[in-house]
């Protein structure tokens, strides 16, 4: 009966993803870890949007990040809600939500890999370049085995309206 709840879940709001509309992007940015002093890398990955009503979406999200001999791949499940109706010039927007970072660091021979559950919030504005494209800055703090905080610019495209 337990694992039938996420199904019967899952079935009643797939249709309303379904017919929102879909949004995919492009993120470049930096993140910085502060484990035993601060350490930024370089942050390049995507997400696609799901939106389950005018101002509610979803958006499975993969970031790699990377630093000489430091690598991170970072895994996340946000929910985001749109402080205007998603069809304007101008959208803020909060997110946030857990995720997975997967890092891993080099010294010479010697390698070392961890995995730690992570949750973030932050805020963005999505900005319409055209009825299609989008650009959109983004702000980003939470915890994974420490505090992270992480600056992105993203460009991306509405695949359906």
């Amino acid at each position: 009966m337990k694992s039938f709840l996420p199904l019967l879940l899952l079935g009643a709001i797939a249709p309303c993803c379904v017919a929102q509309p879909i949004q995919a992007r492009f993120t470049a940015g930096a993140i910085t870890f502060a484990d035993d002093g601060a350490v930024t890398e370089a942050v390049v990955g995507g997400g696609v949007r799901f939106h389950f009503s005018r101002r509610w979406s979803v958006e499975p999200e993969f970031l790699y990040a990377v630093k000489r001999n430091d690598h991170s791949s970072i895994l996340r499940g946000n929910i985001a809600f749109d402080f205007r109706q998603r069809d304007k010039k101008i959208v803020p927007y909060w997110y946030g939500g857990p995720g997975l970072v997967h890092h891993t660091s080099s010294f010479g021979n010697f390698s070392f890999s961890t995995t730690e559950a992570a949750f973030g919030t932050g805020a963005g504005v999505r900005l319409l370049l055209s009825d299609r494209v989008f650009v959109g800055p983004q702000v980003r703090f939470g915890v994974a085995d420490g505090v992270f905080a992480e600056v992105t610019g993203s460009i991306g495209f509405v695949l359906k309206k």
